[in-house]
């Protein structure tokens, strides 16, 4: 299945990124798009169907909270 044109950019960006050296080496930046577009989509279809934006914000501190955690496979395997 192809990328949709968001998904690829965010991963374009997620590359870029890695070069840079901002995200690890190791960062799976495919995998880290998809996850990144999965929490906002679910996030979403939370609020259409009624969730608090008190609800909403945890989710979001929840998912930034895997962020820079290093034992995600999004990052690679921590050393």
């Amino acid at each position: 299945m192809k990328p949709h044109h968001g998904e690829a950019s965010l991963r374009n960006r997620f590359e870029r990124a890695k070069k840079e050296g901002d995200l690890p080496e190791t960062t799976n930046c495919a995998a880290l798009a998809a996850f990144v577009l999965a929490v906002l989509h679910g996030m979403a279809v939370q609020a259409k169907a009624g969730f608090s934006r008190d609800m909403l914000e945890s989710v979001a501190e929840h998912a930034l909270s895997t962020w820079t955690s290093g034992s995600s496979t999004l990052f690679g395997k921590p050393s």
